[in-house]
């Protein structure tokens, strides 16, 4: 027994008879579904060949804006990558005119970072001239660079990749931040996580540090 369609429908065509809507009604209304593309004629010696659409893939109609909805909250919180085997945050970078000519010199050098103030009670071989020694920032002694008293190197002839300047410059700013309040630069010799604190919180090399964050 073939169940009728809701009169509200269209189809079947009033030309249409009983026996001929049901051998079509066989023929097309299954899960795949068809859409009528010819209007169908009882003269006709057989129906249209209906159009089927492949089953698990339903129109953009069909669909509706609840796909787009799908797509933008998945696409939000899925679009992810592989980092790969090489993987590395991006370095912050950090003016090095700035850092050659007042933050080497004066707060790395002035306050014996590297090397350490017997006369404090830092032992030798104990400070960041000493790889070993420390977890983090290691530096490299070298002569200061020359900027005449100025905010810029005379010359950087000896400023280039692979330089003790240039390894100084890069592992200071893995411990400094825009926010130089939270950096370890600034945290770390005020007394935090540190051995003995190396200046206070109103010392002028903070200054130093601040300026050095701001700077682009």
């Amino acid at each position: 027994m073939v169940e009728r369609l809701p009169q509200k429908r269209s189809w079947p065509p009033g030309r249409v008879d009983e026996s001929s809507w049901t051998h079509f009604a066989k023929r097309c209304f299954r899960p795949t579904g068809c859409d009528i593309v010819t209007p169908l004629d009882p003269a006709a010696s057989s129906f249209p060949k209906p159009y089927r659409r492949p089953l698990g893939a339903p129109s953009s109609r069909a669909l509706g804006p609840g796909l787009c909805v799908v797509l933008i909250v998945f696409g939000a919180g899925c679009n992810t990558v592989a980092p790969g085997e090489n993987f590395s945050v991006p370095e912050e970078s950090f003016n090095e005119d700035f850092f050659f000519c007042h933050v080497e010199p004066e707060l790395l050098f002035g306050r014996k970072c590297g090397s350490g103030d017997p006369a404090a009670g830092d032992r030798s071989g104990g400070c960041h001239f000493n790889p070993g020694a420390v977890s983090g920032m290691a530096l490299i002694d070298h002569a200061p660079v020359d900027c005449g008293g100025g905010d810029r190197p005379l010359s950087r002839a000896a400023l280039g990749a692979g330089s003790s300047a240039r390894g100084n410059l890069q592992a200071a700013s893995l411990v400094m931040s825009r926010d130089y309040l939270t950096a370890p630069i600034y945290l770390r010799p005020t007394g935090a996580n540190h051995p003995r604190a190396v200046f206070s919180k109103d010392d002028r090399v903070v200054d130093l540090i601040r300026t050095w964050a701001q700077r682009p």
